[in-house]
């Protein structure tokens, strides 16, 4: 009577795991092959580029960078500004929206009194041709509600002060929502600007 051939024992998940060190994974891909999960190796390879800190250089080379991941791991996302820091113009605040404005700075929290010359500064700014929205304050620059700024509106400028090109405008930062988003009111401004009067923000 032939011998039995002895039985083939089922091939181990951590059978895998010296072949995906010899692949150049790291010890946590290595461990997740070993227990069993199928890791592809685009997912492999924008895993390796998160880690080394290059998603924004080499995932803008093959189309594996996810929409919205920062330059490089552990950085703030650029964002390029719509008006520049060497562009701004100190307000003045000799009119009835800059008094108002001025009024406002002297209240350290948000009483009822600040609230009320907030809604003022609106109504008057909101009255005649403006443009009100939420912008990343990053592009705009004022993040304190009640802060304000002139600046005047390059002849070629697009987007939400495109209406305004050639002009002089007040900007006032009216709401803030979150760490970059805030509400602003761009109106035209009869305000005279003094020569010296670039700022920085």
């Amino acid at each position: 009577m032939p011998a039995k051939k002895p039985l083939k024992k089922p091939a181990k998940a951590g059978a895998a795991f010296p072949l995906a060190m010899a692949r150049g994974k790291s010890a946590v891909e290595a461990r997740l092959v070993r227990k069993g999960f199928d890791l592809s190796d685009s997912l492999l390879a924008q895993m390796a580029r998160q880690r080394n800190g290059l998603a924004g250089n080499a995932g803008k080379q093959d189309g594996l960078k996810a929409p919205g991941l920062p330059d490089a791991i552990g950085q703030p996302r650029r964002v390029k500004p719509t008006i520049r820091p060497d562009e701004v113009l100190r307000d003045p605040r000799t009119d009835e929206i800059g008094r108002l404005l001025t009024a406002m700075e002297k209240f350290r929290s948000w009483v009822q009194a600040r609230v009320e010359l907030k809604q003022q500064v609106m109504s008057l700014m909101m009255s005649g041709e403006h443009a009100h929205f939420r912008a990343d304050k990053r592009r705009f620059l004022l993040t304190r509600v009640g802060s304000s700024m002139l600046y005047r509106v390059p002849e070629q400028k697009t987007g939400n002060l495109a209406p305004f090109r050639g002009r002089l405008v007040r900007v006032v930062c009216v709401n803030s929502f979150g760490s970059n988003l805030c509400a602003y009111v761009v109106a035209p401004c009869g305000e005279r600007v003094p020569k010296a009067s670039r700022t920085s923000i």
